[in-house]
């Protein structure tokens, strides 16, 4: 993931997945919650500027997934291949471009979210809860968006549909499954629909790394997460928290993010460089790819 939009999805994690965060009781981590499946395989189809297939392969309730992403981008006259794979744990996202033969790995960030919520006292915890749910809301507001709750079914499961910037979303209520997403931006357009979600156990091998890939480990990418976790989390803890983080929104506006305030970056366990930005994934099709992972992965969690 390039580091210049990686501030914008961990601002999306933070803000959006706690939208509906008071349908969970006081202590409880809003970043630790379990799927309404222990396992699942569901696979999508893909339409738009890019056609092709994806798969999520989900086990221990959502803790451990891959995502297998087969497609051909059509821009300009042009066409590219995009083969990805994405393997997901509670320590670690790896991301890999199977046909560049390349890969990373950054820090899972809800892993950093866990560890400053269970810092906090009760009475911070209970703050942080009421602001990010009155932050998500009124964020999504001043993008011009609408989230509706149990909006439809969709292969058996009640969905919540959000629409946001020209993109919307159907997850799976109160979770972060999407089911169906769209955008339509620029006149760029496109589509991924779930066909069919099974319970079955996925193959143990989808969730083992590429052999002949070695993840570069993206340290600028954990240290720039880390720095916003805290700040984000110094200022949700706080009583009017979500009025200051909206603030800070609005000043950065046209940004995509809000900027923290300044924290000591910590010190990294491993000295492995920074990813050869050859190796990462063609630009458009990055921003497209997170665009949608806003809404995909985020949105009604």
């Amino acid at each position: 993931m390039k580091i210049t939009a990686y501030p914008f999805v961990l601002i999306t994690i933070l803000v959006l997945s706690l939208v509906s965060a008071s349908a969970y009781g006081s202590d409880d981590s809003p970043w630790d919650r379990k799927l309404p499946f222990k396992t699942a395989i569901i696979k999508y189809e893909i339409t738009g500027m890019e056609t092709g297939t994806e798969t999520l392969y989900v086990k221990d309730y959502g803790a451990h997934r891959a995502k297998e992403h087969d497609g051909t981008t059509s821009l300009l006259g042009m066409k590219m291949r995009n083969r990805t794979l994405e393997i997901t744990d509670p320590d670690w996202i790896y991301t890999f471009d199977l046909e560049k033969k390349t890969g990373t790995r950054r820090t899972n960030p809800l892993k950093y979210y866990q560890e400053e919520y269970a810092k906090l006292s009760r009475s911070e915890k209970k703050n942080v809860r009421k602001n990010a749910e009155e932050l998500g809301l009124s964020l999504v507001r001043d993008l011009n968006g609408q989230i509706e709750q149990n909006a439809t079914e969709i292969l058996g499961y009640p969905c919540d549909k959000t629409t946001i910037m020209g993109m919307s979303a159907y997850v799976i209520h109160q979770t972060d499954i999407p089911l169906q997403s769209e955008f339509n931006i620029m006149g760029l357009q496109g589509k991924i629909v779930a066909v069919s979600l099974t319970n079955d156990s996925p193959p143990a091998d989808v969730f083992t790394l590429p052999p002949d890939i070695t993840p570069v480990h993206d340290v600028a990418a954990d240290s720039l997460a880390q720095q916003m976790v805290v700040s984000s989390m110094n200022t949700l803890k706080e009583p009017d928290g979500a009025r200051k983080l909206r603030t800070q929104a609005k000043n950065s506006a046209g940004t995509g993010v809000a900027t923290p305030e300044p924290v000591p970056p910590p010190t990294p366990v491993e000295t492995e460089p920074e990813p050869d930005r050859e190796q990462q994934t063609d630009p458009m099709n990055e921003a497209m790819r997170q665009g949608m992972e806003m809404l995909n992965g985020l949105f009604g969690n």
